[in-house]
């Protein structure tokens, strides 16, 4: 589950910090909080995931991300919240600059 890189990803280049990375079969996850508490982020994710497959008839083994896994960034400071937006918030920055999350398709 715990991800070893030797080159930076590019979260950590935005961010200019080094991250801990875990990941499963479907989920990844970076963020500079501690690695202990990202597996269970990830272990979560990957039940979440599991169980809407399921609730769809569908084998929650399977692989509906075409070989790719969902990312989640868990940021740890206003800081690297804002240069995300500033980089990935869309034509309103203040607007999603208020929201607790949200998504980049990527």
């Amino acid at each position: 589950m715990v991800v070893t890189e030797k080159e930076p990803s590019a979260w950590e280049d935005l961010f200019k910090v080094k991250l801990n990375k875990v990941e499963t079969a479907h989920v990844r996850i970076e963020s500079t909080f501690p690695m202990d508490e990202l597996q269970e982020h990830c272990k979560a994710a990957e039940t979440a995931y599991a169980y809407y497959l399921a609730d769809f008839g569908r084998d929650p083994g399977e692989d509906v991300f075409d070989n790719r896994k969902s990312t989640f960034i868990i940021m740890g400071t206003e800081e690297q919240w804002n240069t995300f937006i500033d980089r990935f918030g869309g034509p309103d920055k203040e607007f999603t600059r208020q929201l607790t999350g949200c998504g980049v398709a990527r």
